[in-house]
C-alpha cells in the first residue's frame, strides 16, 4: 500500500508540473520533427553516453566491492545498475534498494554492506556535481541570476542567491533527517557495522584514484548525453557548453523532487536553460519533452538488457 501511495504521488506531481508547462503545446507538430528536423545520429551518441555511464557505474561499484573478498562480474553488476534506473522509472529512489537486492540473490553479498557502498557513490556523485556547479555558478552567476529570477535580470544578486542558500539548506535538511531515521530504526542499528564497512569501502578497494577518475566519468558521460542532443535539433545545434552546463546543473536540483526520472521538474528547467540562451519557448519545451523521452526509452532499454544478463547469471558464492 505505501508503494502505490508513493507511486500516486510521485505520478501526480509530475502530471500537475507537465500540464502547467504543455497544456497549450502544439503535440500535433512533434510528428513532423521526429521524421524531418531530428539528426538521429547525434540521438544515437548521445544515448550512448548514457549508457556509457551507467557502465562506469557498475565498474565503479566493482571497485568498491572488492575489500569484501567476493568477485563479482561486471555483468553481473551492469545488469543490476541497468535494471535498478528502471525500476526507479516507476518508483522514485527504489532503484538503489533495487540493486543491491539483486546483488545479494546473485552473489550473496550482505544488503547492509552493499548499501554502505551505494551511500559513497552517492557521496562521490554530489560532491562532484557539486565542484561542477560551483563552477559554473562562478563562471555564469549573471546566468543563474537570471534563471532564478528572470524578471529581475538586473537586479541585485542578492535575493537570488538567498534561493541557493535555501535549496542547499533544504537538500541538506533531507540528508539529516535521513540519516537520523536510519539511526532510529532497530533494524538499521543491528547492521551498522557492516553498513559502516561498506560506506568506508573505498578506503580499502586499494584504489581511491581509479575510483576518483570513475566518478568524474560518470559525471562527463551524463552531461554528454545532454550536450550531445543539443546537435540533434536545429534550433539548438548552435548553443555551446555554457547552455549546455548550465541545464546540466539544474538538472541535478530538479531531480531532488521525487517523479519518474525528474519528469515535470526536469522539463522547466531545460526549457527555462534554454530560453535564457535564446531558444524560443517552443522549441524548448519540444526538446526537453523529446529528450527526456528518449532519456527514458535509453534507461528502458538498458532495463531489459540488464534483466537479460541478469537471467543466465551464475551465482559465485
Amino acid at each position: 500500500m505505501k508503494r502505490l501511495v508513493q507511486i500516486f504521488v510521485s505520478l501526480m506531481l509530475a502530471g500537475i508540473v507537465m500540464y502547467y508547462l504543455y497544456h497549450d503545446f502544439p503535440f500535433s507538430d512533434i510528428s513532423h520533427i521526429l521524421t524531418h528536423s531530428i539528426d538521429w545520429i547525434w540521438v544515437i551518441a548521445a544515448m550512448s553516453m548514457g549508457a556509457a555511464a551507467q557502465l562506469f557505474r557498475a565498474l565503479r561499484w566493482q571497485l568498491l566491492l572488492k575489500p569484501f573478498g567476493t568477485s563479482v562480474s561486471v555483468r553481473n553488476l551492469a545488469g543490476a545498475v541497468f535494471t535498478s534506473f528502471a525500476i526507479s522509472l516507476l518508483i522514485p529512489r527504489i532503484g538503489e534498494i533495487s540493486r543491491c537486492a539483486t546483488l545479494r540473490k546473485t552473489n550473496d553479498i550482505s544488503f547492509s554492506r552493499s548499501i554502505g557502498t551505494v551511500v559513497t557513490e552517492r557521496i562521490a556523485d554530489t560532491l562532484t556535481l557539486l565542484a561542477l556547479i560551483g563552477a559554473v555558478f562562478c563562471r555564469q552567476w549573471n546566468t543563474v541570476d537570471v534563471f532564478f529570477a528572470p524578471q529581475h535580470a538586473n537586479s541585485s544578486n542578492s535575493g537570488n542567491l538567498t534561493i541557493v542558500i535555501v535549496l542547499a539548506i533544504s537538500i541538506g535538511a533531507i540528508v539529516v533527517s535521513g540519516i537520523w531515521a536510519l539511526r532510529k530504526n532497530k533494524k538499521f542499528r543491528s547492521q551498522y557495522s557492516k553498513f559502516k564497512e561498506g560506506l568506508l569501502s573505498v578506503a580499502h578497494c586499494g584504489h581511491p584514484w581509479l575510483f576518483t577518475f570513475y566518478s568524474m566519468l560518470i559525471c562527463l558521460f551524463n552531461l554528454l548525453n545532454l550536450w550531445l542532443m543539443f546537435y540533434a535539433f536545429p534550433f539548438t545545434a548552435h548553443l555551446g557548453a555554457d547552455a549546455a552546463l548550465l541545464a546540466f546543473c539544474m538538472i541535478a536540483f530538479a531531480m531532488v523532487i521525487p517523479t519518474p526520472n525528474g519528469a515535470g521538474p526536469w522539463h522547466y528547467v531545460v526549457m527555462t536553460s534554454l530560453i535564457i540562451y535564446g531558444v524560443g519557448r517552443t522549441d524548448a519545451s519540444t526538446f526537453a519533452l523529446i529528450v527526456h523521452a528518449l532519456h527514458m526509452l535509453t534507461i528502458i532499454l538498458l532495463g531489459f538488457a540488464g534483466m537479460a544478463m541478469l537471467r543466465k547469471y551464475k551465482p559465485t558464492h
